[in-house]
């Protein structure tokens, strides 16, 4: 059954962050035109479980992404099963538009796979994020396991995601702005 592929598919394009800077500036600096800080520099552990109210662990530290998900058993109670950001740096505000473009295009290309396949159509249309960044825009997903809602955001020539797989209910859809919010001056 092909929705046993979606899953890895899907994380595989979220994950997929591209630039060519490594940064050891401290979370809360501002980034410079060189140097990009870690993703989970910039969106600390401590951050997401107070926003979001539960403990989480990181599941995978790169200098372009970063991957939390929840500590223990997914249930219920969890906001979300994974939390993955990616931080882009380009070379100028130019190319930092179109990647923020391209990555709204894919998605919405992986989330019609994924609902194709599920027979579950999103009836969330994408939501501007006024005061976040340059531009920043939310694309929730289906409220189910599969879900993959998407927090994109543009500052200058960075563009960051923050993609939560598995998000459980519109307050936690808003959980994900407060929390772009939250990082968007330090970028």
């Amino acid at each position: 059954m092909k929705t046993h592929f979606l899953l890895p598919l899907a994380l595989l394009l979220a994950m997929s962050g591209c630039g060519d800077k490594e940064s050891t500036t401290d979370a809360g600096t501002p980034i410079s035109q060189d140097k990009a800080i870690p993703p989970c520099q910039l969106v600390t552990a401590a951050e997401v479980q107070a926003v979001f109210g539960n403990v989480v662990e990181t599941m995978a530290d790169e200098p372009e992404t970063c991957t939390y998900n929840s500590k223990g058993a997914v249930t219920d109670v969890a906001p979300f099963t994974m939390l993955i950001i990616t931080l882009t740096p380009n070379a100028d505000e130019a190319e930092a538009k179109d990647t923020l473009q391209m990555m709204l295009k894919m998605q919405g290309f992986v989330g019609d796979v994924v609902n194709d396949a599920m027979k579950a159509p999103n009836t969330h249309a994408l939501q501007t994020l006024d005061g976040v960044g340059d531009e920043a825009y939310l694309s929730k997903g289906n409220l189910d396991l599969m879900s993959n809602t998407q927090l994109t955001l543009r500052k200058g020539r960075m563009v960051l995601n923050m993609g939560a797989i598995g998000l459980k209910g519109e307050d936690e859809a808003g959980k994900l702005a407060t929390l772009a919010r939250q990082v968007a001056p330090r970028l």
